[in-house]
């Protein structure tokens, strides 16, 4: 007899609703996992040992991203995913002698996590009660229109309104403390929420201006939620990176994975070579480098 899930049982089933995208018990995916686990059921990438499957995935995460060529970082979760992505952002700014360049930008009702950083990245309120978020992470106007509108202002007036919001920000931080801004093409848990009218059209010049690295976080959006391969192709702009988990497995495995565009991807291969690792749990090969064919 099932019993009445309680309230902290209710508190941690959220992610469910967003990874079962391909049913409970999909033949096809269950048959696959079972077939992997009789062939090889894992391996490990000390010293640059990599195993075919990771390869070919990361081959094809570059080839549907909407990167020519990239790289490919993997961990067990969107949080990990998020988590990384940061640490990349603070090793790479770092290589290259800009150690202050540690801040990071998101919006309120974003989520990206509950590491102790990805959960920083997040503009909710309830991480107050860990005493978050950490020192450097700054969250910005949520792009809802409806609700964040003000009297008499136009989408199109509350767009420009939030871009100046970034710049006045980027101005008076500094953009040489900034390390980049995260966003999600539509805000899931925040509500989902969907950006006004040419947000990201007004805000992506301004990061670019101030060499600041603007990062998808696609872990909800990702593989076809908003009709395309991904959100930020339906709301028309390229990202720096992107942050896939999920729709990646199903649900079915975990699994999160950071992809580098080009730019990002030889900016941190120089950092990589400088010290001859990248040192976050794997070494730097760990980091799959994917040129598909097309």
């Amino acid at each position: 007899m099932c019993s009445t899930p309680t309230a902290s049982a209710i508190s941690i089933q959220n992610s469910g609703l967003w990874n079962m995208v391909a049913g409970f018990d999909h033949k096809g995916l269950i048959e696959a996992a079972q077939a992997q686990y009789a062939r090889f059921p894992g391996y490990h990438s000390f010293f640059g040992r990599m195993s075919d499957q990771t390869v070919m995935l990361s081959e094809k995460l570059v080839e549907v991203s909407p990167y020519d060529r990239g790289r490919v970082f993997y961990t067990n979760s969107g949080s990990e995913a998020n988590d990384t992505m940061v640490k990349i952002l603070w090793f790479l700014h770092g290589s290259e002698g800009n150690p202050k360049k540690r801040k990071i930008l998101t919006r309120w009702n974003a989520y990206h996590g509950v590491t102790a950083v990805s959960a920083s990245m997040t503009g909710k309120p309830y991480n107050e009660v860990f005493g978050l978020p950490l020192e450097g992470f700054i969250h910005l106007t949520c792009p809802h229109y409806w609700r964040y509108g003000e009297a008499g202002e136009t989408e199109a007036q509350f767009v420009q309104r939030l871009a100046r919001e970034l710049d006045e920000t980027i101005a008076r931080e500094g953009a040489d403390t900034i390390a980049g801004f995260f966003a999600e093409p539509v805000m899931g848990a925040g509500g989902v929420i969907t950006p006004a009218k040419g947000y990201f059209q007004a805000i992506a010049p301004i990061l670019k201006k101030h060499g600041i690295p603007l990062v998808a976080d696609e872990v909800i959006c990702g593989f076809g939620r908003t009709g395309n391969t991904w959100g930020s192709q339906t709301y028309d702009f390229v990202p720096d990176a992107i942050i896939s988990s999920k729709n990646l497995t199903a649900g079915y495995f975990p699994m999160g994975a950071v992809i580098l565009g080009p730019e990002l991807a030889d900016r941190v291969q120089d950092a990589v070579e400088k010290i001859e690792e990248f040192p976050t749990a794997s070494p730097p090969r760990a980091i799959r480098s994917a040129a598909p064919s097309r």
